[in-house]
């Protein structure tokens, strides 16, 4: 270890002549001088940062997750509203809003019959599903004005489905710089609108397209 001799002096990385103490070089601390337009580093020691990041509306999920069951069996049998999410009704399948959206708008397509692969559909089915995520799209589009949208669909535990054995494909709208600090570092996704607020438009675009149950 090499030691200061004593009454040497070291000055300011950005060359203000000013002496850095101990004190003015202590991590998450901003100098002070022309350093302290220079944000602290370590976020952890900002007082800014948040300790607590709430996001309520998971619990009732994670309390039900045992429970709920088969969501694209049980949705059609109740009456559409706010209640159930879904927003449009064809003959084979049906559009529904998700209740743990990605982003605003998040919907899935999904067929009556509870079949969990592409190969156990029908014709009809797969055909229905294809026109229905097209209405969706062109709808939201209109509707919330997205620049652009995921399509996927998670087949099996292991590539990430929540609902085992019903297939159904999301439609997610994306916007520039929805994915930011806080999914990628406080891993908390905000959601910037309330989801009955999004079904009451979207199932107004929906009936207005003549798409009505």
């Amino acid at each position: 270890m090499t030691r200061k001799r004593k009454g040497s002096r070291e000055t300011s990385p950005r060359g203000t002549g000013k002496v850095a103490s101990d004190r003015d070089r202590r991590p998450g601390k901003v100098a002070s001088g022309r350093d302290r337009r220079t944000p602290a580093r370590d976020l952890s020691l900002s007082p800014s940062w948040p300790e607590s990041l709430w996001s309520s509306w998971r619990m009732a999920y994670i309390e039900r997750a045992h429970e709920i069951g088969c969501i694209f069996c049980e949705k059609p049998k109740e009456t559409d509203g706010a209640g159930n999410l879904i927003l449009h009704r064809g003959a084979a399948a049906f559009v529904i809003l998700n209740a743990f959206p990605y982003n605003p708008g998040h919907v899935m397509v999904s067929p009556f019959r509870h079949v969990g692969s592409f190969t156990d559909l029908s014709r009809e089915e797969r055909l229905e599903i294809m026109d229905l995520l097209a209405l969706a799209h062109d709808v939201i589009e209109k509707t919330m004005r997205p620049q652009g949208a995921n399509v996927g669909v998670n087949l099996g535990r292991a590539a990430g489905a929540g609902i085992i054995g019903h297939l159904h494909v999301h439609l997610v709208p994306r916007w520039d710089g929805d994915t930011n600090f806080m999914p990628v570092i406080g891993e908390t996704k905000v959601i910037p609108e309330g989801l009955s607020e999004t079904y009451r438009k979207l199932r107004e675009a929906f009936g207005a397209r003549g798409a009505g149950r």
